[in-house]
């Protein structure tokens, strides 16, 4: 839509998102499973939560931070109400003084605002120690904004660092999807072999490796 700042997204492991965010892990997981039934049809979804239980994978995420300002009550101490209070004891003062100064004392609990840091999850990659890229995806919406490369980039860093010189990384990808296959050759995929009905009959593959 035009008009619509487009906010850089941040790309870390999930572990280290209290770094970042409030949001809660679970909330991230639940959102990462949302995108994925959204993206994948039914056969090619994962559990996202058994696969990050697994120690030999690493999920990393693309997330945009959110700022907001959210009401809460917090009690406020008022000098000027604690000094009103202090005269209940003059006789002296007016029966309508004396309301007033009550309502000062029953407003020190008032609402303020404070900032609630939240982040939506607009991208994620799950790679195995081992040798592989087991899922990788963005929001549709979120596409062409160069949120891909920048996930796949700091994911293949990370893996590259943890393996011995000479390793193979693999992943599978739809012979269909060209974008797709364009972001892995231009990481340094290359097309190994095509498997015939990878995914399902009449949706072939390609098996495409990368070497450290």
């Amino acid at each position: 839509m035009e008009g619509n700042t487009i906010v850089a997204p941040v790309i870390i492991p999930l572990e280290t998102i209290k770094e970042y965010s409030n949001t809660p892990k679970e909330v991230i997981l639940n959102s990462i499973q949302k995108l994925e039934k959204k993206i994948f049809p039914k056969n090619e979804q994962m559990d996202i939560l058994t696969e990050v239980k697994k120690r030999t994978n690493t999920l990393i995420i693309a997330i945009v931070q959110n700022t907001s300002s959210i009401p809460i009550k917090k009690n406020i101490e008022n000098n000027n109400t604690q000094e009103k209070l202090s005269k209940l004891k003059n006789k002296k003062k007016s029966k309508a003084n004396l309301k007033n100064t009550n309502k000062t004392g029953a407003n020190s609990n008032k609402l303020v605002e404070t900032n609630s840091n939240t982040c939506s999850v607009i991208g994620y990659l799950i790679y195995s120690k081992k040798d592989s890229i087991i899922k990788f995806a963005v929001d549709p919406s979120k596409r062409n904004h160069g949120t891909g490369w920048k996930l796949l980039s700091y994911s293949m860093d990370r893996m590259t660092n943890q393996m011995p010189k000479g390793h193979k990384i693999n992943l599978a990808v739809d012979v269909s999807r060209l974008p797709a296959q364009h972001l892995y050759t231009k990481v340094g995929f290359c097309i190994k072999e095509q498997i015939n009905d990878y995914y399902e009959p009449g949706r072939h593959a390609y098996i495409m490796e990368y070497f450290v």
